[in-house]
């Protein structure tokens, strides 16, 4: 492999640790558990039988270091909460193990070939490395992949110690969820081969199913502790990937039982970050803790009363004056007077700017929240609280917003989200037909110049009408400076057509 260094000079790297096509095919066949970068197991394939569970266990005192570091990796994938403890005696053996393929992710600027790339049984794969593995760090990945928490010899006493009962922890019902939802995807989706496939069919079957399984595992979560049943319904998720709660999709369990057994003092002392569970890993993981700021604001109206809306705006100004590491960003904040404001009585039609009612501490945030974030998200509140009353406010705050106008993009596409009713498609007629929208039909795109209101209007008319009623040629035409303001006029009249 060849590429450009400094001042022009060649040079040739030798790809001495990198495995071919043919290895990386071998080790998924023998070991189609593994995946060749840490933490070392995905549960992918046909995993270790079942009844070796014993005899793995008692491959972790073996002599030879190969099968000790193997014997971790495969008992891992029980996620077995009883076997943290037999895995992490081999933290600190550093005894050489078997090699592990490690990604390493080159940047494309230095592969010459870019098939290179490409999987290839007698080509190199540049993508991973071979790299040697102590049986310590099959210990450690064995250990990350059950509890999701980077341990080491150092560090796994006091976590340990503080754990408490390990099927009580949130790692071990977090394996739970995943693995269900996991399981009823693979039956549904798995077998495409037979005839008059239905998607819309499969995804009604399974969101069903889900919904089944989370209610059983929510009637077993209620027969435990309710700090564990807590922690479960305010941490877990159904999906491997973060997701903010204030984008309403039903993802997460904690929606499936909002009433958190917990009393309103120890879930205000949650919010600010005080108690908070040992056996999570905050420090590893800040959208953890975003996840619990957001689900106990969004559920205020729940566990709170009037008395606590003060307290939960005091929260969220705490942490913006003293900015809090965990929360990063303004979707904390949002969520935090969101919740504030849904415990608060709705104001009368004729006042509703009134300190102390709903729709006035929402407004009143729009206006003057420094964060266009946070302003986003509680534009969208109001339009949810009442779409009718509150639009043309929101329109005229959103539209007086920067050329960049996060405010309008958010509120065009909660426009869309459903269920769309016939005021939603009334309302976003309205709005992309406002005069005060021109400006961003005909965005260009250059110096700097965002043009997200757009795309939002795009993706938003596509969503509820369910057809492309915007094509590359309509942007192209809206972009240019000599055909943009007459080819609007077609788009216009296309758009009032689709939305009527």
């Amino acid at each position: 492999m060849e590429f450009d260094g400094p001042q022009g000079f060649r040079k040739v790297v030798t790809p001495v640790h990198v495995p071919l096509g043919r290895h990386v095919e071998s080790l998924s066949r023998i070991r189609a558990w593994t995946r060749p970068w840490p933490p070392g197991v995905l549960l992918v394939g046909d995993l270790p039988d079942p009844n070796s569970v014993d005899a793995l266990r008692e491959l972790l005192k073996s002599p030879n270091p190969d099968v000790r570091g193997l014997a971790a990796e495969s008992l891992a994938t029980f996620h077995v909460p009883e076997d943290v403890a037999r895995i992490a005696a081999l933290l600190g053996d550093e005894s050489p193990s078997v090699p592990a393929l490690d990604e390493v992710r080159p940047p494309k600027s230095m592969v010459r070939d870019p098939s290179a790339l490409e999987p290839n049984p007698d080509a190199p794969d540049w993508r991973l490395d071979w790299v040697e593995r102590s049986v310590d760090g099959y210990a450690r990945a064995a250990l990350a992949l059950i509890t999701g928490v980077q341990l080491t010899a150092a560090t796994f006493p006091e976590w340990w110690s503080q754990l408490g009962e390990p099927r009580h922890s949130l790692w071990h019902w977090q394996h739970r969820i995943h693995k269900a939802m996991t399981e009823i995807d693979r039956e549904v989706f798995g077998d495409r081969s037979e005839e008059n496939w239905n998607h819309e069919a499969r995804m009604r079957e399974r969101d069903e199913r889900r919904a089944r399984a989370l209610d059983d595992l929510t009637e077993e979560l209620a027969m435990l502790p309710a700090e564990v049943h807590a922690k479960v319904l305010l941490l877990a998720s159904t999906t491997h990937w973060n997701q903010s709660e204030l984008s309403g999709e039903p993802t997460v369990i904690g929606l499936r039982s909002r009433q958190v057994p917990l009393p309103k003092a120890r879930l205000l002392e949650l919010l600010e970050g005080k108690g908070l569970w040992p056996d999570v890993d905050w420090d590893g993981n800040d959208a953890l803790f975003e996840r619990l700021v957001q689900r106990i604001a969004l559920a205020s109206s729940v566990h709170f009363g009037p008395a606590e809306s003060n307290t939960l705006q005091a929260i969220a100004r705490a942490n913006r004056n003293e900015g809090s590491p965990r929360l990063r960003d303004g979707a904390q904040e949002a969520a935090l007077l969101i919740g504030a404001s849904r415990v608060l009585p709705d104001a009368d039609p004729g006042d509703l700017d009134r300190i102390g009612t709903r729709d006035g501490l929402l407004r009143e945030t729009l206006r003057s929240h420094p964060e266009a974030a946070v302003r986003s998200f509680v534009a969208c509140e109001l339009l949810r609280v009442d779409l009718a009353r509150n639009l043309e406010f929101v329109a005229q705050q959103a539209f007086s917003e920067p050329d960049n106008s996060y405010v309008l993009r958010s509120v065009v596409y909660e426009l869309g989200v459903e269920p769309v009713t016939d005021a939603k498609r009334d309302a976003l007629r309205w709005t992309l037909m406002d005069d005060r929208f021109v400006r961003h039909w005909l965005c260009t795109e250059q110096f700097g110049e965002s043009c997200s209101a757009r795309h939002a209007a795009e993706s938003t008319l596509k969503r509820v009408t369910g057809q492309h009623v915007l094509t590359s040629t309509d942007t192209q035409l809206l972009a240019s400076e000599d055909d943009g303001p007459e080819h609007l006029l077609h788009v216009l009249r296309r758009i009032d057509q689709v939305l009527r």
